[in-house]
This record gives structure tokens, sequence and C-alpha cells, in this order.
């Protein structure tokens, strides 16, 4: 029976577990160096460098996969350096797979399809715009990260969208709903309005708020699962590029914009119209119209089915296969925890830190 580990990180590790068990495989502890290790993420404590576990496997061979931290078009690799060994990645889209391609990831990458909420197209448009009544908005802002550190221009972008999605609720033309994680101060809105309805929510991939909503207007992982589920949506937090980080002093910049970014581009965002009420109205009722050009962007970045499970376990094979079976090459050799893994484990979670870039605050904003 082949064994695995696998590094969760909210919901987004469900599905590696669930087609790896309904295979037969065992899930184990880190510490009990099984066949497999899978991780959604390649870097280090703050966002530095790689995790020191990952040096440790490489040591005793064993082969590290990593499935996506988040859907969202190219991250990590618009802004982080890849981890050299990994065995093979797993992307939801073809267009993924591209800016891959053009940011010079080297090794195996497969496209397995959309794991998460269910696939559907683009719902038909309600008319209570034409009959007067309010639309349904679910506005989810950038969330922070588990410290409850949120970069100031993430903040800027949820600030100036609860605005204008206010005004457009006291003038009656949309009920708004706001589905935050954290306190709400963290995603920088400081002011609630008494008239919309806030609902904290937990990191846990939910499609409730979004299912009874006419359009959507959020980011990252619960944009994409909107997108696919259906639902009209609109972009925030993807028109000035990307970054990433844990705490001001270190946040990481996105690198060659020019690769990637116009490509990746979806067909509705907030920040073009976040500044005048009535643009983003506009943008409110267009999003719900535009089939064709949300359809060709879902293709490239969400997919178009559910997740095959005969690709993800295929690529899976094929890298075990590549290394020349490494659970036979370990039985053979001996696997032994050293004085030195102890203590490298003792210090887990941790990194090798390696700074890249600090931007100059004054600089960057």
């Amino acid at each position: 029976m082949n064994t695995f580990y696998l590094k969760e990180n909210q919901h987004k590790g469900d599905w590696v577990r669930f087609h790896l068990e309904r295979a037969g495989w065992e899930r184990k502890r880190f510490l009990d160096f099984p066949d497999a290790f899978f991780y959604d993420v390649e870097w280090g404590n703050m966002g530095y460098g790689f995790p020191e576990r990952f040096y440790l496997l490489d040591e005793k061979v064993k082969p590290i996969f990593i499935y996506p931290h988040t859907p969202r078009a190219g991250y990590p690799y618009t802004v982080r350096e890849p981890w050299p060994n990994v065995a093979a990645r797993f992307v939801f889209g073809e267009g993924t797979k591209e800016i891959y391609r053009r940011m010079g990831i080297e090794g195996a990458i497969h496209v397995v399809g959309w794991p998460y909420s269910q696939m559907w197209s683009l719902r038909q448009p309600h008319l209570k715009n034409e009959m007067g009544k309010p639309i349904n908005v679910c506005f989810a802002p950038i969330h922070p990260n588990s410290n409850g550190f949120l970069f100031w221009a993430d903040q800027q972008t949820n600030t100036h969208t609860h605005s204008v999605l206010c005004e457009l609720a006291d003038a009656g033309l949309i009920n708004l709903t706001v589905r935050h994680l954290q306190p709400l101060p963290r995603s920088g809105i400081l002011s609630p309005n008494p008239d919309v309805n806030y609902i904290s929510g937990q990191p846990d991939g939910s499609v409730k708020e979004m299912k009874a909503a006419d359009v959507v207007i959020g980011a990252y992982t619960f944009a994409y699962m909107a997108i696919a589920s259906g639902i009209p949506t609109i972009m925030i937090g993807e028109t000035k590029g990307h970054w990433s980080g844990a705490h001001e002093d270190m946040m990481r910049h996105h690198k060659s914009p020019e690769l990637w970014m116009d490509f990746a581009r979806y067909t509705h965002n907030f920040e073009d119209v976040f500044h005048k009420g009535s643009l983003a109205w506009e943008m409110i009722i267009q999003a719900q119209y535009d089939y064709e050009q949300v359809a060709q962007w879902k293709r490239l970045f969400i997919g178009t089915s559910h997740l095959n499970d005969e690709v993800f376990l295929a690529g899976v094979g094929s890298a075990m296969d590549i290394l020349d079976h490494p659970a036979t090459y370990l039985n053979t050799h001996g696997v032994t925890i050293k004085d030195s893994d102890g203590a490298a484990l003792s210090r887990f979670p941790g990194s090798v830190v390696t700074p890249h870039f600090v931007p100059d605050k004054k600089e960057a904003k």
C-alpha cells in the first residue's frame, strides 16, 4: 500500500486526500516518512526561503508534490521562486500552466480540473433591475493572513469597494451582504453600514452566501468558486499585480508582469469603476450578461470540467516512477531519524531565511 503525508491548509487539500485514499493510499504523519508528500506552498516561515522540511525530504529521497494554495492565475510563481526538486505540480486550468511556463517553471505540471464547487455555465440574469427591484450582491473582501495582517493596498481596495457598494445600497439599488474573515477593521472596513448584512465567515469553502447572490464581488478562491458555479462575478485585487507577505516589511512584489498580467486579466475588475457609483452600478449589471467573455477566461483558468482523478493519480504515479521507486530505494538503504532531523523538527515551522526583496515603504506607496 502506498502512503502519503498531506500538509493541509483550510479545506484546500481535501480533494488530494479524498482521491488518494479512494485509490487505496494511506495517510501518515510526517515523521513516518511515507512514500509521497503533498504541500500547497513552497515558502518558509514569514514567506521567505524554503521550508526546512524540504531539505530533510531531499536527503531521504522523498518526492514532494505541490497542489494549489489558491486558484489565482499564475500564483505563486508571479511572486515567489519555486523549490527546484518538486516531483510534480498540479493546476486547475491550462491558463495557469501557461503562466508557469512563461515564468520558467520546470518539471511536470498536470492540469487536473476543478476540485471545489460545482461547475455551471453563467446564470441567466435576473430582471430585478428592470422591474425596479434591488439586486442581491455578496461582497467578500480580500482577507487578512492568519496572523491578522493585510497589506495596505489590499485594505485600500476593500475600503473603496465597500464604500461605493454602501452608496448603491443606500440608493436602494442593491441588497448588500458582506462575507468577511476576521474582524472588519483588519480588512480595512472601519465604518460598517447599519443597513448592510455582515456575516463573519470561516475559510471553509462555504458557498452559502454566494449562492444567495445575483452578483458576487470578491477575490482569489472565493471569486473563482463563484465563477465556477456560474454566478456573475466581479474581481477585486488583480489590476495592480500580485504581492504576498505576512508583514509589511516582508512583502514580496510581482515580477515580469509583461509575461502574464494581460493574459490573466479577468473580464470585470471593480477597481476600474469603484471611484464612481454610476460606473460601479453599470458593471454590476453588465457582469450578468457577458457570457462568452467570461466563458473564455473560465476555460483557461478554472477549466472545463470537474477534477479528473485519473490525471491526478497518473501524475503522481509517473513522478514516483521517474524517481526510481523511492520506497524501494529507502527500504534498501534504511531510514533513520538523525539527531539533525530532530533539531530541525524542533524549530518547525521554520525556514532557511534568504530575503529576496524587501520593498521600501515610501517607494511602494
